[in-house]
Formats: structure tokens, C-alpha cells, sequence
């Protein structure tokens, strides 16, 4: 489908080297727990962007509300 998503689409090839690399020591059993660890790891990291986020998201959310109920 046109939602695939290529391993070339997430990393460069360096970045994808180094997460082989924990993969082929046995840090991870496979790409998709290293690729987990890391989005999670991420997500904690800039847990102060995803708050405001999904408070400007609630927000917006609310004002569509407010539009759209007569």
C-alpha cells in the first residue's frame, strides 16, 4: 500500500549501521525492538514537546467543538 514504510524512509545509513550493529551484538533480538527502544527513549527525552502538544491538540479539538455544534 502507499503507507509502507522502507527502512531507507527511517534512518539514513548510518544511523541504520549502528542499530544492525546493537541488533548483530545482541543488545536487541531484532530491528524492531532496537527501532522501539529508541522511538521510546526519544519520546521520553521530549516529553516536555509532546505535553504542549497534545494540549494545543486538545485545545484545537475544543474550538472545533465550538464550531462545529450549533
Amino acid at each position: 500500500t502507499g503507507d509502507d514504510i522502507t527502512e531507507t524512509d527511517l534512518l539514513n545509513t548510518d544511523d541504520w549501521d549502528k542499530i544492525s550493529a546493537l541488533v548483530e551484538l545482541g543488545l536487541f533480538h531484532n530491528i524492531s525492538e532496537a527501532l522501539s527502544f529508541f522511538i521510546k527513549e526519544g519520546i521520553k527525552a521530549k516529553s516536555d514537546l509532546f505535553e504542549k502538544s497534545l494540549s494545543v491538540l486538545h485545545q484545537i479539538n475544543s474550538l472545533k467543538k465550538h464550531v462545529i455544534t450549533p
